[in-house]
């Protein structure tokens, strides 16, 4: 938590350079995304900036970090400023998007798109295991449609102000056949719990979930992988080379 908020003090550290306002940047121009000037990246060309369209919630976005991810050096950490204040979609976004990890009372948003951890304050947004800033800004464009359109559709839609329950590792473990025969790869059961729910490895990487006496907790554990929005494709996920198996205490 120390960290979120020494990121969001970093950006929020704004100062003037020739009457021009200027937030700190990572010593690297972006296309299209801002003026580089020493490190600085300019607020005068913000990225996906768009005309405003009068019922557009969020009009752009600019990336000001790209940083190394501390859960995974391979990945990176994004931060980016975002044009409009985007907490009141919040509620909406949390109505029609499974397993998103809505505070209400904090302001913030938790969007899981495979691997990445998407996080959206009111005017910020701050990324994990993204793929450099190319994948970030595809990131904030996918936000930025979905934003929009779910802002527009307001009246139709109604939101949802609680939390919701989010899917952990023992609920995934309670419902596996708990044998740690390492089919799916992992040394233990618990292990594929914790790849099966951070992306690594598929729901039929367990060849037992389809057996019997297993298949009806199997289909259980289908039924709440969807609903919490997990993706569940029939591909095995390719483990990047190198990366460590996942050997949780238990």
């Amino acid at each position: 938590m120390a960290s979120v908020h020494a990121a969001v003090a970093l950006t929020q550290a704004a100062f003037q350079v020739a009457g021009r306002r200027f937030w700190p940047g990572v010593g690297f121009a972006t296309e299209k995304t801002g003026v580089q000037m020493g490190g600085l990246v300019s607020e005068e060309y913000p990225a996906g900036a768009r005309e405003n369209e009068g019922s557009d919630l969020l009009r752009g976005f600019r990336i000001t970090h790209v940083l190394d991810c501390i859960a995974d050096p391979k990945k990176n950490r994004v931060i980016a400023r975002l044009s409009d204040d985007v907490s009141p979609v919040f509620p909406y976004v949390n109505a029609v998007l499974p397993g998103v990890l809505y505070n209400p009372e904090a302001q913030t948003l938790t969007i899981r798109r495979g691997v990445r951890l998407l996080t959206f304050y009111p005017r910020l947004a701050i990324f994990a295991k993204v793929d450099g800033e190319a994948d970030a800004i595809a990131q904030l464009q996918w936000f930025q449609d979905l934003c929009n359109d779910l802002w527009r559709r307001r009246a139709e839609l109604t939101p949802r102000l609680e939390r919701q329950r989010l899917l952990g590792p023992l609920d995934v473990y309670n419902l596996l056949p708990r044998k740690n025969c390492q089919a799916c790869g992992e040394r233990t059961c618990m292990a594929f719990a914790f790849s099966l729910l951070l992306g690594l490895r598929r729901f039929e990487a367990c060849p037992h979930l389809t057996e019997e006496p297993y298949a009806e907790a199997g289909r259980r554990l289908a039924e709440l992988l969807q609903a919490a929005g997990w993706h569940n494709a029939s591909e095995p996920v390719v483990r990047p080379e190198g990366e460590p198996r996942i050997d949780p205490v238990t």
